[in-house]
């Protein structure tokens, strides 16, 4: 029988070929708590906690609840501060996650993985 014959109308087939998925993960689970502990993923939290607390801290200041009008000016504007560079350190940490040499790392991987 012809692989054109047998595949008629189904496309390529990817269960026979030898590079198909190759975590080595036991679980779904495990390979989330990988991920959760890599340091990308601390970077994000940090980022977003910093754009979390500045938003409170303007808010805050915005609702005059620190009494001194110039304290409440210069916590407003360390804030606002605070809160573009959480946005740009968030920006910065999220595209790393695509970085070029972590994708040639991950399909050298699989190759060898396939050739074992």
């Amino acid at each position: 029988m012809d692989f054109h014959e047998y595949n008629k109308g189904k496309g390529p087939s990817f269960e026979s070929s030898n590079l198909t998925n190759s975590s080595n993960y036991s679980s779904k689970l495990s390979g989330i708590v990988e991920q959760v502990h890599s340091l990308n993923t601390l970077h994000t939290l940090a980022a977003f906690c910093q754009i979390v607390l500045g938003g409170a801290v303007v808010l805050i200041s915005l609702l005059g609840l620190i009494r001194p009008l110039w304290v409440s000016t210069i916590l407003s504007m360390f804030a606002s501060v605070t809160v573009m560079l959480g946005i740009y350190f968030l920006y910065t940490s999220v595209t790393k996650v695509r970085n070029p040499d972590k994708l040639l790392g991950n399909a050298i991987r699989r190759v060898i993985d396939a050739q074992n």
